[in-house]
């Protein structure tokens, strides 16, 4: 009797699910949001797009607080330094250096082309907020690049003010680090899709520094982030995020 109490026992401790398994899939998300924004962060960035035509190459600094306040400065090239990009809550500038002029973003154009990538401004600013604004479920799982993964599959919850359709992501088993992003339009059709790798230690967090974005409604259309620097949970100057930095001159 007590062999099998012993097998019963060690029949369950070999089939219990891992720790990823038993947190929800809101919780698998708000850790992909946390780990790729933290409580605030400071980027710089190499961004470059590519095109049947031509392809082009972005230098760019960012900050971060929060999931309401986001800073961007364009470094290079010369044509584009000091172009500038301040999100604060739902209201989104752009300093325009060559008229030293500050315009403002409206909504309707949030899926529009970010510095000509096939990112689009909701994407670089995050104006629209996984865990805020999309209800998660888990639907399967896959193997991608021999690892493990769950797949998430992400609705708009009623009302909220989201560009995308749908969502659907990819994280690892083991440590929940995203590989795999799918964007689909409101009739649900997948228009865009970005692969994650290079994972690499920045600041106190392992995170992917390759970011690529291919464009399936733009035949050979790709956009590739490659994170240089990073820095997570850091104390960021309040004065960052205001209209007169988003104008200062030098």
């Amino acid at each position: 009797m007590k062999k099998i109490i012993l097998l019963i026992c060690l029949f369950l401790i070999a089939n219990s699910p891992n720790k990823a398994f038993s947190i929800t899939p809101q919780e698998m998300v708000k850790k992909v949001d946390d780990l790729l924004r933290g409580e605030s962060n400071t980027m710089t960035m190499q961004m470059i797009v590519t095109t049947p035509e031509w392809s082009r190459e972005n230098i760019m600094e960012s900050w971060s607080l929060g999931t309401d306040k986001v800073f961007v400065n364009i470094l290079s090239p010369a044509k584009d330094k000091d172009t500038r990009f301040l999100k604060l809550e739902y209201n989104l500038w752009m300093y325009i250096p060559k008229v030293e002029k500050v315009i403002k973003i409206p909504p309707v154009m949030m899926m529009q082309s970010f510095m000509g990538s096939d990112f689009s401004y909701d994407d670089m600013v995050k104006e629209s907020s996984m865990v805020k604004d999309y209800v998660p479920h888990l639907v399967g799982q896959d193997t991608l690049e021999q690892e493990k993964n769950y797949v998430l599959e992400l609705l708009p919850k009623p009302d909220a003010p989201v560009v995308y359709g749908k969502l659907k992501l990819w994280v690892r088993t083991k440590d929940l680090i995203p590989t795999r992003e799918e964007f689909y339009n409101e009739k649900k059709e997948i228009i865009k899709v970005m692969v994650f790798k290079d994972v690499k230690k920045m600041g106190d967090r392992f995170i992917p520094t390759y970011w690529e974005m291919t464009n399936l409604k733009k035949k050979d259309h790709k956009t590739i982030i490659k994170i240089q620097k990073a820095q997570f949970n850091i104390k960021i100057d309040p004065s960052i995020f205001t209209k007169r930095n988003l104008s200062r001159i030098g």
